[in-house]
């Protein structure tokens, strides 16, 4: 009897849905059309379909709130602000000009989106704790327009539009399939090149820079999806409601679509769809059972999400997850790779070499950096060692652009390196960190996507409608990341969790990732640390496989044995300057380098100098 026998359709049916391939979507879409069709057969009653409705409505807002908040790591309480500026521009239209709802609600997502982008680049210049503070201004300064334009927008009298003749249940139909088209998109946009930027930049600016990823850019696209959603999501109130007013636009609604997002689990594909349906069902049940409302219902109602948010804090998906991987565990341990041969490191190109010239940094007042150059030949190992405090991981930053040095010059096979930190690995060089920096809940496969995401071609619009093009760069850049893990030793364990992982496989898995974005420069800052004897060892057979295909490698390590028979020639800093270079020989035996970090007789004054 096969394994997926045995273990029974339960665990079948939870092992598709944490695939989440096109058998769970499949799957998926037509639960989504029978529950569609279904509510108003089993909600006869108005008002509760009418909650429904406006569930529907919301969702759309909480889909783009959970990528800016699970993903890009920001959090808005300006919501109620773009959805009001979506209402108003549906109702404007519509009263003054006639438009039909759809070309009004198009607008509102044009105007949401232009109006985020234009907010969203001063607030997030200050920080994402600020975006939060900024987003509620937002609204205080949108409703406060609103009421001073009273002769465009009716004031506090609101503006009356007439409602849609559409019957509630058709139009909880067309609302209900749209926010379902949509849940899908934003599930696509999760999964793509787009959503791994946003996870790795809420993890790490220097890590996402170090990527290719421009933080900056991709947090913004965060926030401008969040504004067009939620003004997608207001624009629909004219049509349910009528007269549109600023009165339902409240903090209320900024808190409410924020709660939904913590609720059902920040950052989870599904996390929005169950905030919603908890948030829609809990009020409809305390209805039931408090006729009469008042604060008994309130009290009731607040007690039930204080339990929720303490007892689940991962979520309501979290808790879902964790059901379906404990039923799901037997046939995932048995699940087949895909399929992939060791990719051996071939010379793509010319090996370059690095040449830095008197690079000078001061931080806070010290010279960490005075006057230090360095020149790796091509395809070498150029070894940076010196005492604690001389100044190599802020060389190795000042020549990665994490810093800007004030003066010195960097050059990649005789071109000079420029600009932000992602626009140097896009020319060739790139970097590892002295712990490695790993997306700790993803598998050690997906740490390596994000490497080779760096040399994406399809399009983010390809990778939100899931277009051939995109679909084939995804399964090739799999298949690559998996060769890769192959190729430094771990493909074994490409399927782990890389928090779970122990430091060596870790340490592999990061140099994985690093080649995964084509280097013809690699820096490691102190790869060996925490390491043991068969750890580096395996770390140096990979160092020197890297070498061999003409890749040129960096290395700052404290291990100097691990230098002395790994570089070809090495550079000795000692407070920001250089004291010596030269072949691991002589370095060794320099008075100078032996006074200030090997240890040994004082060196003779100005020998080796």
């Amino acid at each position: 009897m096969s394994e997926h026998a045995r273990v029974g359709p339960v665990s079948r049916a939870a092992a598709a849905l944490l695939a989440g391939g096109r058998a769970s979507l499949a799957s998926g879409a037509v639960l989504a059309v029978v529950l569609i069709v279904a509510i108003p057969l089993l909600v006869p009653n108005n008002y509760r379909l009418y909650a429904f409705v406006n569930g529907a409505v919301q969702l759309i807002a909480v889909l783009g709130l959970n990528v800016l908040v699970g993903h890009a790591g920001l959090i808005s309480l300006g919501t109620a602000a773009f959805a009001m500026v979506g209402a108003y521009t549906v109702a404007l239209t519509h009263a003054h000009w006639d438009w039909p709802f759809a070309a009004g609600s198009a607008l509102a997502v044009v105007v949401c989106a232009v109006v985020g982008l234009v907010t969203g680049m001063p607030a997030l210049k200050l920080g994402p704790f600020a975006v939060a503070a900024i987003s509620l201004a937002y609204l205080s300064v949108a409703t406060s327009l609103l009421l001073l334009w009273s002769g465009l927008t009716g004031g506090g009298d609101g503006l009356p539009v007439r409602a849609s003749d559409l019957d509630l249940n058709l139009l909880w139909t067309l609302l209900a399939g749209l926010a379902a088209v949509l849940y899908v998109l934003a599930r696509n946009v999760i999964r793509s090149p787009l959503g791994r930027a946003m996870r790795v930049a809420r993890l790490s600016r220097p890590l996402a820079e170090s990527l290719g990823v421009a933080p900056a850019r991709v947090r913004l696209t965060a926030f401008v999806l969040a504004s067009a959603l939620a003004g997608l999501s207001g624009s629909f109130y004219p049509m349910i409601n009528g007269r549109t007013t600023p009165e339902p636009f409240s903090i209320a609604l900024s808190v409410l679509v924020l709660l939904m997002v913590i609720l059902g689990g920040e950052g989870r594909i599904s996390g929005p769809l169950l905030g919603v349906v908890a948030m829609v069902l809990i009020p409809i049940g305390l209805s039931t059972v408090f006729a009469e409302g008042g604060q008994a219902s309130t009290l009731t109602y607040g007690v039930i999400l204080l339990l929720t948010v303490l007892l689940v804090p991962r979520g309501l998906a979290g808790l879902i997850r964790g059901l379906l991987e404990r039923l799901a565990r037997p046939v995932t341990r048995q699940a087949s790779p895909e399929p992939a041969a060791t990719l051996e490191l071939e010379v793509r190109s010319e090996p370059v070499g690095l040449r830095v010239s008197g690079l000078a940094k001061s931080i806070g007042g010290v010279r960490a950096l005075v006057d230090a150059s360095l020149d790796a030949a091509p395809g070498t190992v150029h070894g940076l060692i010196g005492p604690n405090g001389s100044g190599k991981t802020t060389f190795l930053n000042c020549v990665s652009g994490a810093l800007r040095p004030d003066t010195g010059t960097v050059e990649l096979g005789g071109t000079p390196l420029t600009g932000a930190a992602f626009r140097r690995v896009r020319a060739g060089l790139s970097r590892t960190f002295q712990a490695p920096q790993l997306m700790v809940d993803e598998t050690a496969l997906e740490n390596v996507v994000h490497g080779a995401d760096v040399h994406r071609r399809a399009s983010h619009l390809a990778y939100v409608f899931r277009l051939p093009s995109a679909r084939a760069e995804a399964r090739a850049r799999r298949v690559e990341a998996r060769a890769w893990l192959d190729t430094v030793g771990v493909g074994h364990l490409a399927d782990e969790r890389a928090g779970g992982l122990p430091a060596g496989a870790q340490r592999l898995v990061e140099i994985a990732r690093v080649l995964a974005t084509e280097p013809r420069i690699v820096l490691l800052d102190e790869p060996a640390a925490g390491l043991s004897g068969p750890e580096t060892d395996e770390l140096a057979a990979v160092v020197r496989r890297v070498r061999a295909a003409g890749v040129t490698v960096v290395i700052v390590e404290h291990d100097v044995d691990l230098i002395m028979a790994l570089c070809d020639r090495v550079t000795v800093l000692d407070r920001g300057s250089v004291i010596a270079e030269g072949t691991p020989a002589e370095v060794r035996r320099d008075p100078a380098v032996v006074a200030a970090y090997l240890g040994g007789e004082p060196a003779v004054p100005g020998a080796g100098s």
